[in-house]
C-alpha cells in the first residue's frame, strides 16, 4: 500500500474568472418581470434593458412557421427543426410559444432576446433544437458550455462568420432562451449578457443529463462496486511519473495525508460539440482520520459550493459552483462535483468533470456506490 496525497481532480479551479470589476462597472442595467413561470410567455421577459421599455412580439408554433419560406434553405431548416422540436417535446406547433424582442444599445450594437417553450418540456433537453428552430443554420458551428453568474448557459458560435456575434442559450424550465450578443473582442458580451440572463426566470433542479446507469462494475479488492452508463468504458489507470507528480501537487494544495488503496477510471464518449469525453474517477484511501465532510472541505477549499451531508447514508456531496469551475467567457470549461463516503478508517472517494452541466449524473454514480466485503 502506497502511502500518498489524494489524487485529486484540481486541475483547472484555480482559473481566475474573466469578468472582471472593471467590465461591470458599465453593466447593462436590467429590470425583470416580477411574474412567475406559468404566465405567458412575453410577461416571462425584462421590463426594461438599458434603461429602454422592452417590447415583445408573440409567435405560436403554428405563426412561426408560417411566416418562414420553405423556398429559402436557411428558412426551410428552420420549419423543420420547429416541428422536431414539438415533437421531441410531446406537443403540437400549436403548443409551441416563441417570444422575441430586441434594444438598440448604440454604440455597442443590437442585443436581441428570444424565447421558445414547448409546456411541461425539460428546457435542458431542447436548446439545441431551439437554436436550430430559431436561427438560421450556421456554416461552421461549434457550441460549449459555460455560466453567467451561477447560472448555465450555453454558447454557439459560427466559426465561418466570426463577426456575426456571439449566441448565448439559458435553459430555465421549460423555456430555452437565446441572447444574440454583439462580435468582436472589444465588445462588453459579458457585461451585456450576464445582466439580461439574472433577470430572467430562475433555472431550478439539475441542468444537465439525464442518465441511466446500466452497467455494475465490481472492484473486490476495493472493497467496492458502483454502476456506470453503458457507454462508459472503466479502466484499472497506471500510476505513471506523471501521475505521481500530481499527486505530490495535490499534497502539498490540499494537506492530505492518505494510504491510496486503489482507483477506477471512467470515461464516456466523446460528446462531437465539446470535443470531450465526460469521465470520473472512483478511488478508496485509507489510514485517515477525516470524516467524508472533512475531506470534501480540503478537496474544494478555494472554491464555493454547495456541500451536502446525506444522512444515513453517510454519503457527502460537493458541487462546485458553476462560476469558480473556470474562466466565465471560456465556453465549455464544465461542471465539476466530489462524492466522498466513509467506511472503517477508509474514505472513498468519486470526482467528476464535465464540459456540460453535471446534470444527475455524477449524483447517480455516487449513489451507485455498495461498499463489498473486503478481500
Amino acid at each position: 500500500m502506497r502511502r500518498l496525497a489524494v489524487p485529486f481532480m484540481v486541475i483547472g479551479l484555480a482559473w481566475a474568472t474573466a469578468v472582471g470589476a472593471a467590465a461591470r462597472q458599465d453593466e447593462l442595467q436590467v429590470v425583470s418581470s416580477e411574474v412567475s413561470g406559468g404566465n405567458e410567455l412575453a410577461d416571462l421577459f425584462p421590463i426594461s434593458v438599458g434603461e429602454q421599455p422592452l417590447a415583445v412580439t408573440t409567435w405560436s408554433g403554428t405563426e412561426w412557421v408560417a411566416r418562414l419560406d420553405p423556398e429559402v434553405a436557411d428558412e426551410a431548416a428552420m420549419i423543420t427543426a420547429t416541428e422536431s422540436l414539438a415533437a421531441a417535446g410531446g406537443a403540437t406547433l400549436d403548443d409551441v410559444e416563441v417570444a422575441s424582442a430586441s434594444i438598440d444599445l448604440g454604440q455597442d450594437g443590437e442585443v436581441s432576446i428570444s424565447a421558445m417553450r414547448v409546456p411541461g418540456s425539460r428546457a435542458y433537453d431542447l436548446v439545441d433544437a431551439a437554436v436550430r428552430a430559431l436561427c438560421p443554420p450556421a456554416t461552421d458551428p461549434i457550441a460549449g458550455w459555460g455560466w453567467a453568474g451561477d447560472l448555465w448557459i450555453s454558447y454557439h458560435l459560427d466559426r465561418a462568420e466570426p463577426d456575426a456575434g456571439r449566441r448565448v442559450t439559458y435553459p430555465a424550465a421549460d423555456v430555452v432562451w437565446i441572447i444574440d450578443a454583439p462580435a468582436g473582442d472589444d465588445s462588453p458580451t459579458a457585461v451585456h449578457v450576464e445582466p439580461i440572463v439574472e433577470a430572467l426566470p430562475p433555472q431550478s433542479g439539475a441542468i444537465g443529463p439525464i442518465v441511466a446507469l446500466s452497467r455494475q462494475v465490481e472492484a473486490p479488492a476495493l472493497g467496492i462496486a458502483a454502476s456506470f452508463p453503458a457507454d462508459w468504458a472503466v479502466e484499472i489507470p497506471p500510476m505513471s511519473a506523471a501521475e505521481q507528480a500530481v499527486i505530490d501537487r495535490s499534497a502539498a494544495r490540499c494537506g492530505i495525508d492518505a494510504a491510496w488503496k486503489g482507483s477506477r477510471r471512467a470515461v464516456g464518449p466523446v460528446v462531437p460539440a465539446l470535443r470531450v469525453a465526460p469521465r470520473g474517477n472512483l478511488m478508496v484511501f485509507g489510514e485517515t482520520e477525516l470524516t467524508p465532510r472533512a475531506w470534501l472541505e480540503a478537496v474544494t477549499e478555494g472554491n464555493r459550493c454547495d456541500l451536502i451531508d446525506e444522512a444515513p447514508a453517510g454519503l457527502v456531496r460537493a458541487r462546485i459552483h458553476p462560476g469558480d469551475c473556470g474562466r466565465s467567457w471560456a465556453p465549455s470549461q464544465g461542471g465539476i462535483e466530489h462524492f466522498a463516503l466513509g467506511r472503517d478508517g477508509d474514505i472513498v472517494y468519486l470526482n467528476c468533470f464535465s464540459k456540460d452541466p453535471p446534470g444527475e449524473r455524477g449524483s447517480a454514480i455516487a449513489d451507485s456506490i455498495e461498499l463489498l466485503p473486503a478481500e
